[in-house]
C-alpha cells in the first residue's frame, strides 16, 4: 500500500536535501540540483553549480521522493532535472544520449525501457 491508497492524496515531494560538507551539514534546495547519480554504490546529488555531494540513500528511495515534473530517472545510474538537459544526441533506434549541465563524467544515456516514458516527460504528457 502506498501512502496515495491510503490516504487518497499525492505525498510531498522533497523541496530540500541535507549534505554533510566535512563536519557541516548544508541544505541544498530541490531546485539547484542538476541530477543525482551513482557510481560503486554510492550516490551523489549533482547542482548546477556543480557542487557535488554524496547521499546517504538509493536511487530507488531517491526516485520516490522527488517532483516528477522535473526528474526523471532515465537509467539505473541517472536522474536528471528536466532543466540539466542541454542536449539529446541519437544513441540507437531507441536510445538518446544526453548532454547535461554541468557535465558528468560519463555521457547518460536514456535505457531502452524507460525511453518511451522519457520522451512523455519531455513533452509533459507523463
Amino acid at each position: 500500500n502506498t501512502y496515495q491508497e491510503k490516504n487518497g492524496q499525492v505525498p510531498p515531494f522533497q523541496k530540500r536535501f541535507l549534505v554533510h560538507v566535512g563536519r557541516l551539514t548544508k541544505m541544498v534546495p530541490a531546485e539547484d540540483i542538476a541530477y543525482f547519480y551513482t557510481d560503486k554504490k554510492v550516490v551523489y546529488l549533482v547542482c548546477f553549480d556543480n557542487s557535488k555531494y554524496t547521499i546517504n540513500t538509493t536511487l530507488e528511495k531517491q526516485e520516490t521522493q522527488l517532483n516528477p515534473v522535473n526528474f526523471f530517472r532515465i537509467n539505473r545510474q541517472f536522474i536528471v532535472n528536466l532543466s540539466s538537459i542541454m542536449r539529446m544526441i541519437p544513441a540507437s533506434k531507441s536510445r538518446q544520449q544526453l548532454l547535461l549541465k554541468p557535465t558528468p563524467a560519463h555521457s547518460p544515456i536514456t535505457s531502452f525501457n524507460r525511453t518511451q516514458n522519457f520522451y512523455k516527460w519531455l513533452t509533459g504528457k507523463h
